[in-house]
């Protein structure tokens, strides 16, 4: 089986078992990016808007302690203490509603993922297919870029939706589903946006939270300003386009030339195997995070 079948088969095991939908152009990329830091020390975003509900029949329930403090939180700002390499470290402060403030430092590293602020910043300059971290055994990719505003200023940022539909069969059968929306400005990689829902129907009894935040106020672009265009189009080489276009066909004859010489084989059908990043309780923990 071909390096590109079984990256083929790899990513409808993983359409199939997250429910994600993924664009093939993830295909297209071939070259990875180059992982880089988008932010400088000073930067900072404020995020409001903040909202934790929950609701269940469930007697026994009892919300988690990280709902509860969303749901007592006006806004919280990271501020970029230091950037080393693709590694970013920043400050946390989050005020609540009793005029109280809590501090605490955190970092990730844009490459790989590393740190306790993973998805808090990704790397700058990713595209719809790239993979969100890099080294990991099972990639999660940026679903689109699209066009969205905030802080006052309209911005092409990334998309990733992660969604997990999964039954518990016990003497009272559970199903759970949980799901997940992340958008991070393009150039500079600072999350703008995240929402997060879970579902959790256990016999006659339905829990559900739901939590989500959005990016207010930051200083790394005004409302005065237009942001800058990256990859504009009179610099992209078009002449390029003609020679993908000639090698895949090239690739298409010479895939077809030796697909009639072959005798027709049964293979055994791919083991699929669930995604760790979209297992429920993961997920669960970035909803509660």
């Amino acid at each position: 089986m071909s390096r590109k079948t079984v990256l083929v088969v790899h990513l409808l095991s993983l359409m199939l078992l997250s429910g994600i939908t993924l664009s093939f152009t993830a295909f297209a990329s071939g070259v990875e990016e180059e992982r880089k830091v988008g932010v400088e020390v000073g930067d900072w975003g404020i995020y409001g808007n903040i909202n934790a509900t929950w609701s269940s029949n469930d007697p026994s329930f009892t919300p988690d302690a990280n709902l509860i403090l969303a749901n007592n939180t006006v806004w919280f700002k990271h501020v970029v203490t230091d950037v080393i390499s693709t590694v970013i470290y920043f400050r946390n402060v989050t005020h609540f509603r009793d005029d109280t403030e809590s501090t605490n430092n955190a970092w990730i590293d844009v490459e790989v993922g590393q740190g306790n602020g993973t998805l808090m910043f990704v790397s700058a300059g990713l595209n719809a297919g790239d993979p969100l971290y890099e080294g990991t055994a099972e990639p999660v990719f940026i679903n689109k870029t699209l066009s969205r505003t905030y802080a006052g200023v309209e911005r092409e940022v990334n998309h990733l939706n992660l969604t997990t539909t999964h039954r518990i069969d016990t003497d009272v059968p559970q199903n759970i589903q949980i799901s997940l929306d992340y958008y991070w400005d393009k150039i500079t990689g600072i999350l703008t946006e995240r929402q997060g829902s879970y579902v959790n129907q256990t016999g006659n009894y339905l829990t559900s939270w739901y939590r989500s935040d959005v990016l207010v106020e930051t200083s790394l672009w005004s409302s005065g300003t237009t942001p800058p265009v990256d990859n504009a189009g009179e610099s992209f080489p078009f002449w390029l386009l003609g020679v993908a276009l000639i090698a895949v066909l090239g690739v298409l004859v010479l895939y077809r030339r030796q697909r009639t010489k072959r005798k027709v084989r049964k293979h055994r059908r791919p083991r699929m195997h669930a995604c760790k990043e979209l297992q429920s309780g993961y997920l669960k923990h970035i909803l509660l995070n």
